[in-house]
């Protein structure tokens, strides 16, 4: 009898150690095989100067030469309309735009890059002419304002989630050097499927960091894009992290 049940409890403890193994190792593929998305360009260049804003797609060791989608949105800080130009691609996952810039002020570059059934939106600031202008367009040279731009630091992005577990959207708001407090921020959350959108109501927990709790309880890649306004600031930035 003794005989008997080591026999049969062996290979169940085999299987609950694959299983966890399998488990192990599904979650590091997942997690290296998000696509990376890094911006080249330059960072203060002048007013009428043409200049190349290139965006490097990879996965893991792999450059992505077949990308679904690489699109370059550029506004001017602190409005809303914005340019889009689709890249090119120049071999070994390079994609590529040529843009001059005919005013001066601080513009934003965000790379939309949807590749093998995924999407990365990082961005870059280019600041074009006399960097003391700010975005509102007041002359900020009296006083330390040369980066008084809006940053974000997501702290959800390309994260792995699972369903229905309680997650903390979180963001800290930059404005310039210093962190902004006191604005209005809305973490505006679809699934590319969706046709209505999810806006969530972020509460500041302290200086110029925000966050909101929500439960997905359906799996898949979600598309999130931060809203903050405050006086004449108003910017957004677009992000993604997945739910399994």
């Amino acid at each position: 009898m003794k005989k008997a049940l080591t026999f049969i409890v062996l290979p169940l403890l085999l299987f609950a150690v694959a299983c966890s193994d399998e488990s192990n190792n599904n979650e590091k593929t997942n997690k290296a095989d998000m696509i990376e998305v890094l911006i080249d360009t330059p960072t203060e260049i002048n007013a009428n100067e043409l200049v190349t804003i290139a965006a490097t797609v990879s996965q893991g060791k792999d450059k992505i030469t077949d990308a679904d989608e690489v699109m370059f949105e550029i506004r001017k800080s602190g409005e809303d309309d914005a340019e889009m130009i689709e890249g090119t691609h120049n071999g070994d996952g390079i994609y590529s735009i040529e843009k001059k810039f005919e005013e001066e002020g601080h513009f934003i570059v965000v790379a939309h890059v949807t590749a093998r059934n995924m999407h990365n939106m990082p961005r870059e600031t280019i600041i074009v002419g006399d960097a003391s202008q700010s975005v509102s367009g007041e002359t900020t040279s009296q006083h330390d304002h040369s980066k008084a731009y809006t940053t974000f630091d997501f702290q959800n992005a390309n994260n792995i989630y699972q369903v229905n577990d309680e997650i903390t959207l979180a963001t800290t708001v930059k404005y310039g050097n210093k962190q902004l407090t006191g604005a209005n921020v809305i973490f505006e959350v679809w699934q590319n499927d969706d046709s209505d959108h999810e806006f969530i109501q972020a509460e500041e927990l302290d200086t110029g960091n925000y966050a909101a709790n929500k439960t997905f309880d359906k799996a898949g890649a979600y598309n999130v894009t931060i809203h903050v306004e405050k006086d004449h600031i108003h910017e957004h930035q677009q992000s993604e992290f997945v739910v399994k």
